[in-house]
């Protein structure tokens, strides 16, 4: 009898030991699941919302360069330099390289500004630009942001901002005069990056 007790009393505390092995590693496997889903809501959170900030910064980049390009095509010596023929645009090249220098300190990112007629012909420049394979580019009629990665004679580090200009004073709605066209590091971009920790 004492054997069948003990036997029973072994029994039952084999069985409890298994079930509180059981229950603890239910709870471990169940803890855990949490944890690793806990943990990738908040990655998947903060992702969001640094792609949100770097978006934000993006936008903010880009409309300002739109706003120094758009400065630079409307400003009223640019306005008459692409309304001159090429003696009068030696004469007043003077005038034209100030606006140039004017337009690269509103932002150190850009290095070289360059004019570009109805036919692609490039009318003025100051610093990098003359590389720009413009022609393969082509007139663009709305703001574009270029890569000049696969322009092995500029440095891979640039893009450029294309930027139409148009004749405001004229009667033919949407006529196209030419082009600006800035050339800038990449610099405050991979800084964005560098910030958000991408």
């Amino acid at each position: 009898m004492k054997q069948r007790f003990r036997s029973s009393l072994s029994g039952q505390l084999l069985l409890f030991s298994m079930g509180l092995f059981l229950s603890l590693a239910l709870a471990f496997v169940i803890t855990r699941v949490y944890v690793i889903n806990s943990v990738r809501k908040n990655v998947l959170d903060t992702n969001e919302k640094i792609q949100f900030q770097i978006a934000g910064k993006m936008e903010d980049y880009c409309n300002r360069l739109s706003h120094i390009a758009e400065a630079l095509a409307y400003s009223p010596t640019t306005k008459n330099y692409f309304k001159q023929d090429e003696r009068e645009r030696v004469m007043s090249f003077d005038d034209m390289e100030i606006v140039f220098t004017n337009t690269m300190l509103l932002d150190e990112d850009i290095v070289g500004v360059s004019l570009y007629d109805e036919n692609l012909v490039q009318i003025a420049e100051i610093g990098r630009g003359k590389e720009l394979d413009v022609e393969k580019e082509g007139l663009k009629e709305k703001i574009e942001f270029i890569s000049l990665g696969e322009n092995d004679s500029i440095e891979r580090s640039n893009f450029a901002v294309y930027y139409p200009v148009y004749d405001l004073e004229s009667r033919q709605y949407g006529k196209q005069i030419g082009m600006v066209v800035l050339v800038l590091k990449l610099d405050e971009l991979a800084s964005f990056l560098q910030d958000s920790g991408a």
